[in-house]
């Protein structure tokens, strides 16, 4: 298992590798055996904290680019700010799929289109779009999209991508992504709270054991499957703040990210919480 903390205070980047298969509170060792630490400097103190996390992403995703890979890409605030300051010109031959419908958004400049194109122009990478809502109608809505080849397609060079750049999704009431940019209502918020979610990664709903906790609600949303995005070898979480400790937490219990880029103080909130 990989950790890459950012310390807000210094503005610079920590890089920490622990050691790999914690599964579980019960299984959980903590960070434990620390053996690699390095220090990159982030310059531009006037950046807000979300910035500075993006950024933190940005020098984390480079470290696995690689020719002739296969690239998954979510969509929110916090890849936007990654696509914004990954500031190198690449041209590498690569291709660059997204991971989660997202039209329906109310704030366009986080819908997954315009973070997908900026960053495939700066790798110089091939991209394709996932032409579809994040939330359909109905069940049987989203059973039929996902039979057509516009949509089939890209979630099939989706699970056979390399890394995938993902967010972590809260439900919290007043900071969740997904009802400040209307993909969710406060009802649909509260029916996943009721039923134990705490979290999403590509909205995949879990709880804070990393276990489904949208069985039949996440058939609605037009995504990578939970088994499918299971075969991404490497899945980058990169999240933080006052209301992400719990919706990470599950997220690691459950495998949803195996690499996480977050801040000095959400992931010692990580820690008290027993991972």
């Amino acid at each position: 298992m990989f950790f890459y903390f950012i310390n807000n205070r210094l503005s610079s980047c920590f890089f920490f590798q622990a050691e790999d298969g914690i599964r579980g509170a019960q299984e959980s060792r903590g960070l434990g055996d620390v053996y690699k630490r390095q220090v990159v400097t982030i310059r531009g103190f006037e950046f807000s904290w979300l910035k500075y996390l993006g950024a933190a992403g940005a020098n984390v995703m480079k470290q696995y680019l690689k020719p002739d890979m296969v690239i998954g890409i979510a969509w929110g605030n916090t890849l936007r700010e990654l696509v914004e300051a990954f500031d190198t010109q690449l041209s590498m031959p690569s291709k660059l799929v997204e991971l989660t419908g997202a039209l329906g958004s109310r704030v366009s400049e986080y819908e997954g289109h315009g973070i997908t194109s900026n960053l495939a122009r700066k790798l110089g990478a091939e991209h394709y779009f996932l032409n579809a809502p994040f939330l359909c109608g109905s069940a049987e809505t989203a059973s039929a999209l996902l039979k057509d080849k516009v949509i089939s397609q890209p979630l099939e060079l989706a699970e056979k991508a390399d890394i995938a750049l993902m967010g972590v999704g809260s439900l919290d009431r007043e900071l969740a992504t997904v009802l400040r940019y209307g993909y969710l209502s406060m009802e649909l918020i509260q029916t996943l709270r009721n039923n134990g979610a705490v979290g999403n990664v590509c909205g995949l709903y879990f709880d804070i054991y990393g276990n489904s906790a949208c069985a039949e609600f996440c058939k609605r949303i037009i995504t990578i499957s939970r088994e499918d995005l299971f075969k991404i070898p490497v899945r980058i979480g990169i999240s933080g703040g006052p209301d992400k400790a719990i919706p990470i937490l599950g997220a690691l219990r459950g495998g949803f990210i195996n690499v996480l880029v977050t801040d000095n103080l959400t992931a010692r909130a990580i820690l008290a919480h027993g991972y």
